[in-house]
């Protein structure tokens, strides 16, 4: 999906050749021709049949753990082999801020869980393009589509709080894989996060706007609570303004985040999974948002809180967790809001503070 300025593809056509899946659906001869005697297991594993899954084919689906999918290595890298041989479906090559900044935040995240540096990585320098190639103003305004060489169309409220989120996930994990250097990403999530109060926040009640008050070719501005395929641009202000309360010295994020949380009260009681991100944002908040303050040893802090690379995925905690660069710390200062207890002198007695 990457496209040639480094940026991610919007995404990629469902049919090849005016129908629906064709590159990627299997049947069981065709299985059966590629794997011999492992297309047996390999079609009860991924829940293949004669009769398909899929308009009479088959979508393969793991139903098995994940040691059956290191088993089926070696049969998934035979069939896509054969997958990329097959006509491909056409690729919408735009780019769209938006789902840029979802994919990065979630690269930063899904990189330190499973200890991929080099995802991290990846979200950090693909962060650097998109705010090269969207950011005006230092953020103060935000386009939202790029094709080619074009740039247009104003950023709406997702386009910020999506952004000032993956922003705040990298001021998290960056240091883990470029220590020692400046990281200008929570001041770019509270430049980010003071401009959509500014040009979508209601003067008048909770909550913010979908576009801004300058828009006049529409009769109704609409307030977006529900997190549906992606989160609702309410929702993620809440993780916003939560998270910022942890980074920055000013109350007003305190004060953001306990006004906007008074608009989900209903919302919570009578449609909650209608607001998962929402809920996630408040969850975090009241569990505590935290950071340690060292001048290293982040492998360490890692592999403490979420075990070794022996450590299945799906077992890791995951918890967000601020690394904060102090050259001068001595052991690990563990805070949660403004308040930091004495060091801990290993990681491991900094995750038991955790």
């Amino acid at each position: 999906m990457r496209t040639a300025d480094g940026l991610f593809a919007a995404s990629l056509d469902a049919d090849t050749d005016h129908h629906e899946g064709t590159t990627y659906v299997w049947t069981a001869p065709e299985v059966a021709a590629a794997l011999g005697e492992e297309a047996f297991p390999f079609a009860q594993a991924y829940g293949l049949s004669d009769q398909g899954n899929f308009e009479g084919k088959n979508i393969p689906k793991l139903k098995g753990d994940h040691a059956a999918r290191k088993r089926f290595a070696a049969a998934r890298a035979k069939l896509l082999a054969l997958r990329d041989r097959r006509p491909q479906p056409a690729r919408d090559d735009k780019n769209l801020l938006s789902w840029n900044a979802l994919l990065i935040g979630n690269l930063a995240k899904a990189g330190w869980i499973l200890g991929r540096k080099d995802w991290v990585e990846l979200a950090l320098e693909t962060e650097a393009i998109l705010w090269a190639r969207f950011a005006r103003d230092d953020g103060a305004r935000l386009l939202s589509v790029a094709h080619g060489d074009k740039t247009t169309l104003d950023g709406n409220l997702s386009d910020f709080a999506w952004l000032a989120e993956t922003e705040l996930a990298l001021a998290a994990y960056a240091p883990w894989v470029r220590p020692g250097t400046e990281h200008p990403h929570a001041a770019r999530a509270e430049r980010l996060l003071l401009a959509a109060l500014g040009r979508f926040g209601d003067p008048h009640s909770v909550g913010a706007f979908v576009v801004p008050a300058e828009r006049d070719d529409l009769s109704v501005r609409q307030k977006d609570w529900f997190d549906n395929a992606v989160p609702a641009g309410n929702s993620s202000l809440l993780h916003g303004f939560g998270q910022l309360q942890m980074l920055s010295a000013d109350p007003r994020w305190a004060r953001e985040f306990a006004d906007l949380s008074t608009a989900y009260g209903g919302l919570c009681r009578n449609v909650p999974n209608g607001i998962a991100h929402a809920l996630d944002g408040i969850a975090r908040f009241a569990l505590g948002h935290a950071a340690v303050k060292a001048a290293g040893g982040w492998a360490e802090l890692r592999a403490a809180l979420l075990g070794d690379e022996r450590t299945p995925p799906h077992e890791r905690p995951f918890r967000l967790v601020f690394l904060l660069e102090e050259p001068t710390a001595v052991g690990f200062a563990v805070c949660v809001g403004q308040t930091c207890l004495a060091a801990a002198g290993t990681a491991d007695e900094a995750v038991a503070r955790l």
